[in-house]
């Protein structure tokens, strides 16, 4: 008698319609219970930005406004980094007058709940039974939650949406799903064309998929690719691992972290590295246990997600392989790993349900509330969920006057404050730390040559260097943080990760008495001042 509304509720095999319908309102409630916190952190009034928005989104005002960010080397670049969907989602958006960076605010949620949906659809395809759908897509938006990629609203934030839909369309055997969802993918996240090309292939020489369609598919896949292979960077070419290994940027803790100082942390948790397995939620280590359960019906076998696994594994070692030219490793496994123990996880708890309902209806019953109740309470019980890593403009006083400038100004800073001057103030940074990305030679000598310069200029006791430096480079204006000329200054700032030679030479001379031309004009041609932040006139200071 307990069996039956356990089993039509929770068990059964492809059953109501209705059933399926409040497992997805379930799925989608749950899913809405983790954005709607987060629209309502930037939703905010204010200056608000996610983290690596200040990267991927700030030049494209451009799209309201030609004149932006002139002859600007950071710009320029980060534009030519945009995938071209990515590129034409915002720009097309921009011809009805929105601005890209208010867009990015109100995107997250609604990428969350497609995930959800398609998270559902997928699990449902492979294992017809709604409890595991809810699951499976519970867990797989829960442990996306844990990370900023969604609320970014870069092509990162873009990737788990289109990657569920390629892999739904293989399990629902729908072709033209298909290749629309590769399109899709490689406009917006074009590397991940790679997986699904493995998985595409590896499922039909096994005999799980139709080799025209795979032919199809791969033949879209190296089409989309074709020109980042036959074309090369006005930027440079790659870095190789040899000239990495030189960089500071790439040490530990340096900009762009690539070597780690143990194993563990390089071939595993490593951020640019490692394979990052998803084992958070804890529910989500359930997914280990499945190799190991008497498998019953109407579980079938899963060619998928195996294929998924090897897929982005085998590309994980091969960007090792060849360290840059495929970008980042942990890029090939923590997308593919996050859906794998997600529906893995999701079919060995009902699983494990069906063994216990087996036994005893009571301990079902039981199980499935604590199983429940887990997924309710325990992101609750997280310090930082969602997270979102938002960063908050606090100094709008300074951001509009930077705005009241002319479009063609260009700011010189060493404050962190400069990070955000590109997005906030909309006008051109020489050089900011958080745009210094070592990937690209051509550019990265060139970010090095800038931040070089401007350290010595800003402690050059000579006035000459300073005023040759400003008009070489074309400064219109120096926003200068109080205390930049205390001897410690460039040492508790990130400046010292990757110049810690030029930092700690600087330090010597402000230590031994060494005064820069800078602090004699600072006053005098000084046009904004607001306690914290100066912003120095560069004209004023070229006067004789």
């Amino acid at each position: 008698m307990h069996r039956l509304p356990l089993q039509r509720l929770f068990l059964n095999p492809n059953p109501s319609p209705n059933v399926s319908r409040l497992w997805l309102a379930l799925s989608l409630l749950l899913s809405a219970s983790y954005a709607l916190p987060v629209l309502q952190q930037t939703l905010q009034p204010g200056y608000l930005v996610a983290n690596d928005a200040r990267q991927h989104l700030f030049w494209m005002r451009r799209f309201l406004d030609g004149g932006l960010f002139p002859n600007d080397l950071i710009a320029d670049y980060f534009q030519s980094l945009a995938p071209p969907g990515y590129r034409a989602f915002y720009w097309s958006f921009a011809q009805l007058g929105v601005d890209p960076l208010a867009l990015a605010r109100i995107l997250p949620p609604l990428l969350a709940l497609f995930t959800t949906v398609m998270a559902f659809h997928l699990t449902l395809r492979l294992v017809p039974i709604p409890f595991a759908a809810f699951l499976a897509s519970s867990l797989y938006v829960q442990n996306l939650w844990m990370r900023d990629d969604l609320v970014s609203a870069t092509p990162r934030a873009f990737l788990s949406p289109l990657l569920l839909t390629v892999l739904y369309a293989i399990a629902a055997r729908r072709p033209l799903l298909l290749l629309l969802a590769l399109l899709g993918l490689g406009g917006f996240y074009p590397p991940y064309l790679l997986v699904a090309a493995g998985v595409l292939l590896l499922l039909s020489l096994q005999n799980h998929f139709p080799w025209l369609w795979t032919l199809l598919g791969v033949g879209l896949i190296v089409l989309m690719l074709l020109p980042y292979l036959l074309q090369s960077s006005e930027f440079g070419p790659t870095v190789t691992l040899a000239q990495a290994q030189t960089l500071p940027e790439f040490q530990p803790r340096g900009r762009t972290a690539y070597f780690a100082e143990d194993w563990g942390r390089f071939w595993l948790w490593g951020g640019r590295t490692g394979l990052q397995p998803p084992l958070d939620p804890p529910l989500l280590c359930s997914a280990l246990l499945l190799p190991f359960l008497p498998h019953r019906r109407p579980i079938p076998p899963l060619p998928l997600l195996q294929a998924l696994l090897l897929s982005g594994l085998g590309l994980f070692f091969l960007a090792h392989d060849l360290a840059f030219r495929l970008h980042l490793p942990s890029r090939y496994s923590q997308h593919s790993l996050r859906v794998v123990f997600a529906l893995g996880a999701a079919i060995a708890l009902v699983l494990i349900v069906q063994f216990i309902l087996d036994k005893s209806a009571v301990l079902c019953y039981l199980s499935l509330g604590l199983i429940l109740s887990y997924l309710l309470i325990y992101p609750q019980g997280l310090g930082n969920y969602p997270r979102t890593n938002l960063i908050v403009g606090n100094h709008p006083a300074l951001y509009e006057f930077l705005q009241a400038q002319p479009p063609e100004t260009r700011i010189a800073s060493l404050a962190l404050e400069a990070n955000q001057l590109p997005t906030f103030s909309r006008r051109s940074l020489y050089v900011g730390y958080e745009y210094a990305l070592p990937f690209h030679r051509t550019y990265h000598q060139e970010i090095r040559r800038r931040a070089i310069a401007l350290m010595d200029a800003h402690y050059s006791p000579d006035v000459k260097q300073l005023q040759q430096f400003l008009t070489e480079e074309a400064i219109d204006f120096l926003v200068i943080e109080r205390g930049a000329f205390e001897p410690d200054y460039l040492e508790r700032s990130w400046w010292r990760r990757s110049y810690p030679q030029i930092s700690q030479t600087i330090q010597q001379q402000l230590e031994q008495g060494q005064v820069p031309a800078l602090v004699a004009g600072e006053r005098s041609c000084t046009r904004f001042d607001d306690g914290l932040f100066r912003v120095v006139d560069a004209d004023c200071l070229r006067s004789p």
